[in-house]
């Protein structure tokens, strides 16, 4: 508490809270002038050199008002007011008494005696009233500032704990990709070894490498242009085309514009490629063309996946909502985007399996 006291006055917050007392006491003095300008009084011309002194200084006063305010933080409401009012009588009593002074300097107030007490306690109770009414106005303007303030940096926090728990949400949902792809690849090459095809063996070994070291370079919540995302995809598919030879085509419509422009959540058309390759590559005997396309509808990115695989879709009806690729895709997308994006999936018509992805924001500002 003794350091709030101390660097109260040099944050943005206390500067923001002098500069508007002093500005609303100023504002009073101007209307007040202002008035007496139209009833055709000029007398208060004269009294400006004293009257702004004074008036800063009655300003002045309602400050440690501030600290006070922030000291009632965990106070009730009606704790509150009635501190206010009387912290208000009190600033309002001092108040008076520097008008007092200044009527004195005036001449308004010949002298400070008994024999003037009347006059005294006139101008003292006529100040007094207006006073306690701006004063108390302006205390309950500086509670209602520092409300709004507390009010938004709780705000603030509270998003900053959803940010950080999207953050912690989005790095588990990646990080399960990487074991799960791992184990079917580092299968394979023990399969590849125990059939003796050492020189596939190595080179998935070494295809694995590279698909592994550019993954892990990124961010588990990097948002990426779908280029990038292709160059992960790329040499995925060649790990995979070891293991599958001309069983495995694919097939890339997409715009090399859009390629730079599309931004995308980083490793998320893996899944949907191993997908592909794990129920229609893996079981047919026959050639699986697994096309991936790419464009903008309606201000959103639109990523298909389809694959041509015949006689497999059908047994697929259950992998949109337990299949663990794809439903960690349909997470990480709610997760970064909410009920604006959507996974679909189901059978193709042309035959077949189609997964559809849509997520915001659809376009970078570069061409």
């Amino acid at each position: 508490m003794g350091r709030l006291r101390r660097d109260i006055w040099i944050t943005p917050e206390g500067r923001q809270v002098v500069w508007m007392t002093l500005a609303s006491w100023l504002l009073v003095l101007g209307v007040y002038q202002l008035t007496e300008t139209l009833s055709g009084r000029f007398g208060w011309l004269y009294d400006i050199p004293m009257d702004v002194p004074a008036v800063v200084l009655v300003a002045l006063l309602v400050l440690p008002a501030y600290p006070l305010v922030l000291a009632l933080h965990e106070a009730t409401p009606w704790q509150k007011w009635l501190i206010f009012f009387f912290v208000a009588l009190v600033i309002a009593s001092l108040q008076s008494m520097v008008n007092l002074v200044e009527n004195r300097l005036l001449g308004v107030i010949p002298r400070f005696d008994a024999a003037h007490a009347d006059i005294i306690r006139e101008r003292f109770a006529r100040v007094m009233q207006g006073h306690f009414y701006k004063t108390f106005a302006n205390i309950t303007l500086i509670a209602f500032t520092v409300q709004v303030r507390d009010r938004a940096a709780d705000r603030m926090a509270l998003l900053e704990v959803s940010a950080r728990a999207d953050r912690a949400r989005l790095a588990a949902l990646r990080l399960q990709l990487n074991p799960h792809f791992l184990f079917n690849t580092l299968n394979a090459i023990s399969s590849l070894v125990g059939a003796g095809r050492t020189r596939e063996a190595d080179e998935m070994i070494e295809r694995l490498s590279d698909f592994l070291r550019q993954t892990l370079e990124e961010e588990v919540d990097a948002i990426v242009p779908l280029s990038q995302e292709l160059a992960a995809l790329d040499s995925y598919v060649a790990i995979e085309r070891i293991r599958f030879g001309e069983r495995l085509n694919i097939e890339l419509n997409v715009d090399r514009t859009l390629r730079a422009r599309i931004l995308m959540p980083s490793l998320i058309l893996q899944p949907l490629v191993e997908n592909a390759i794990k129920y229609a590559v893996a079981p047919a005997r026959q050639p699986v063309t697994i096309a991936l396309s790419a464009w903008e509808e309606d201000g959103l990115a639109v990523i298909d996946v389809r694959d041509d695989g015949a006689g497999v879709a059908v047994d697929r009806g259950s992998i949109t909502s337990t299949g663990l690729g794809l439903a960690n895709v349909r997470q990480r997308l709610e997760t970064l985007y909410g009920s604006v994006a959507a996974l679909e999936a189901g059978p193709d018509a042309s035959g077949g399996w189609r997964v559809r992805l849509r997520f915001p924001p659809a376009i970078t500002s570069q061409a």
